[in-house]
């Protein structure tokens, strides 16, 4: 690393011939004395041959700099040209503006008059409207009734009722407004006998206290009568359910069971929350939960049934019953759903496990029978008693073997609690149920031989 010391006395020394404080007497002397003719010469061509190549590059340096004067001057004329061009056209293009701006006024200040006439115009106009509308509005809700349009006739009488509260004082409105409350009156008879009706619909009985609602019927009285109704339904559904339970198989209860009442219940919750939630939902939870435990009664019927054993079409059904009542959760503020949900499930694991060990054990006996029935027979001596011991125990394993697999089903990965942790755990202790009671009656088989 260079010295700065060092570099400043190399730029002041008079001897140095590309310094700044060079002396060309001085260091002519000091050659002169200190180097020899041949030197003297040597250091004369290189001292032209320099000066010759530094003479060189500043003639090239100049003619380039030059070249690009040239080329600078003529844009900078060019440019001056194009911004005179540019000035002109903007000057024209002021005057227009200020043309189009004098027009502009002139033309508002002409038709500022002919706008005033054109917004009284229209006003005159929507109040005629208003006017015809009003006119015509008795005419319009007997014929959205008629043709059972409810929600349009509600929809155009709430529409006018703050213009007929405002004008019904006057004789030519009071005509208007004594037809349309007679109509109006008719219309909530009509949605209140609609409420009454064994076949309507939940989705209908919704709509029918969402109308009552819009005409101002009190909350605390529609909040009764929509579950009243509502209970009414449903009771009919769980009729048809509990007079199907000897008569079909789980599946189609099933069905049945989630494409009506539980479909019906879930619009019934749904359409409530929506009209009364600013209200206490009180007797919401009561209701649901009496639906629900009714409707879990029938399902553990459906289960008992000798036809429903069956483990393929009980774990279809159970599937779909689960699947539903999982949605049905979501919309009922209730941990009983859910928990209940969970209970269906382990009962009918359960069940399914006593029905095995009861079959075993049925089949057990009979078998145990007829050995005894061979050996009364045939007599000991001409039996082999190991034979016949290892033939049962062999049979016996094969059934506990088929109903454990049984059982296993329960875990299959498209069901929707196969893969539950409390599904699992349910599964295990009914096998060891079915294991357990067997080993246990395989203990009284004295009593049976």
């Amino acid at each position: 690393m260079s010295d700065p010391d060092t570099n400043k006395q190399d730029n002041e020394n008079p001897l140095d011939i590309d310094g700044s404080s060079f002396n060309s007497e001085m260091y002519l002397d000091c050659l002169m004395k200190c180097a020899t003719l041949r030197q003297v010469m040597d250091k004369e061509a290189e001292v032209i041959t320099q000066s010759q190549f530094l003479q060189s590059e500043m003639q090239t340096l100049v003619y380039e700099n030059y070249n690009k004067f040239i080329s600078a001057t003529e844009t900078v004329r060019k440019m001056r040209s194009d911004f005179q061009i540019m000035q002109e056209e903007m000057n024209k293009l002021s005057e227009n503006i200020n043309k189009i701006t004098t027009f502009s006024s002139n033309i508002s200040e002409t038709l500022k008059e002919s706008g005033n006439n054109v917004n009284r115009l229209c006003s005159t106009r929507q109040l005629l409207d208003k006017l015809q509308f009003l006119f015509l509005l008795p005419t319009q809700l007997n014929k959205a009734i008629q043709e059972g349009r409810y929600s349009d006739a509600v929809h155009d009488y709430t529409h006018a009722q703050k213009v007929l509260q405002k004008y019904g004082d006057q004789p030519s409105f009071q005509s208007i407004q004594s037809e349309c409350s007679e109509i109006i009156y008719d219309l909530k008879k009509s949605l209140r006998e609609k409420l009454l009706t064994p076949d309507t619909t939940a989705s209908e009985l919704a709509e029918s206290v969402g109308l009552l609602r819009q005409l101002q019927e009190s909350d605390s009285s529609l909040q009764d009568i929509f579950l009243n109704c509502a209970e009414s339904r449903l009771e009919q559904h769980l009729k048809s359910l509990s007079s199907m339970v000897n008569s079909t198989d789980i599946l189609e209860w099933v069905e049945k069971c989630n494409g009506a009442i539980l479909a019906d219940l879930g619009i019934v919750i749904t359409c409530y929350h929506d009209m009364f939630q600013d209200k206490e939902n009180t007797n919401l939870p009561d209701f649901a939960d009496k639906v629900m435990s009714q409707v879990f009664h029938l399902f553990e019927d459906v289960v008992r049934r000798p036809e429903n054993i069956g483990t393929e079409i009980l774990i279809r059904g159970l599937d779909k019953f689960f699947r539903k009542l999982q949605a049905m959760s979501e919309i009922i503020s209730s941990d009983g759903v859910s928990n209940k949900a969970l209970d269906v499930v382990i009962q009918c694991i359960n069940h399914k496990a006593t029905m095995q060990h009861q079959t075993i054990q049925i089949q057990f006996k009979e078998n145990l029978m007829r050995v005894r029935q061979s050996l009364a027979t045939k007599g000991t001596e001409n039996a082999d008693l190991k034979d016949i011991l290892n033939s049962l125990q062999v049979y016996l394993m094969q059934k506990i073997q088929a109903s454990l697999l049984d059982l296993m089903a329960f875990l299959q990965n498209n069901l929707s609690f196969g893969l539950k942790p409390w599904c699992a755990k349910g599964v295990a202790d009914s096998c060891w149920l079915v294991i357990s009671e067997t080993l246990i009656n395989l203990s009284d088989m004295p009593n049976y031989v």
